[in-house]
């Protein structure tokens, strides 16, 4: 005996009241709540839903959805950093490299010609943090414009959001390294180290904040298909 939709959308109001905040997780449980009771019902077919529901809900032990709600989430997490580094060997084109290498001839001509260090070190990362940063404030935004207009949420959002805090903490140590400006050698090793990190950091922030929320956006569309975002 397979599920109505009325029963598939009661299995969704469940997962809610048992904490599971984020729809894609929801979809998760769901479609194990549901083969499962599918699978009571061939060997108890006289069961209710009612009651086949919390008999695969007790399989879940006394701590409920927690033990595969954090399971569920390490595995939704991995498979979106994956698409990380799926777009960011997609990144290299040639006109892309081009830029890059562009990019880094420009950091690294700056130290070496600009006879004060310490302006590069200072601003380099103070531009750089702008674009996690606003990103990270743009995305909470259209979080919340989407969960008043659908009602739900994304765990692909919430992650996508976190990856500006990601950025912005990961400047940090650039900014803490502008206080010991003074004192560094700046050799031209030193100087090609910096600038190669730099322009890592600058691709990075790019693939997360530009190329990596379409492609999951895309593929989350695809699975589920009620799922509409505005860009």
């Amino acid at each position: 005996m397979k599920l109505t939709s009325k029963q598939i959308q009661n299995l969704y109001q469940f997962t809610r009241k048992h904490f599971v905040e984020f729809y894609d997780l929801q979809t998760e449980l769901v479609d194990h709540l549901a083969n499962d009771i599918e699978h009571i019902w061939q060997i108890e077919p006289k069961l209710t839903f009612e009651e086949a529901k919390q008999k695969s809900f007790k399989k879940f032990g006394i701590f409920g959805f927690m033990d595969v709600l954090d399971e569920r989430s390490k595995a939704l997490s991995k498979r979106y950093f994956k698409l990380f580094w799926r777009a960011f060997k997609q990144f290299f084109t040639i006109p892309k490299i081009a830029l890059t290498i562009n990019l880094f001839f420009a950091v690294l001509f700056l130290l070496r010609f600009v006879n004060y260090n310490k302006i590069v070190v200072f601003i380099l990362p103070l531009v750089l943090m702008y674009f996690p940063f606003s990103h990270m404030i743009k995305s909470t935004k259209q979080i919340k414009k989407n969960w008043k207009k659908t009602g739900r949420k994304y765990m692909f959002e919430n992650y996508i959001a976190n990856l500006g805090g990601l950025g912005v903490v990961i400047q940090f140590p650039f900014q803490f390294l502008f206080h010991f400006a003074d004192t560094i050698n700046w050799s031209l090793k030193m100087k090609i180290t910096y600038s190669l990190t730099m322009v890592i950091s600058a691709l990075v922030y790019y693939i997360f904040i530009y190329e990596m929320p379409s492609t999951i956006r895309a593929i989350l569309i695809k699975e589920h298909p009620e799922y509409q975002i505005d860009a």
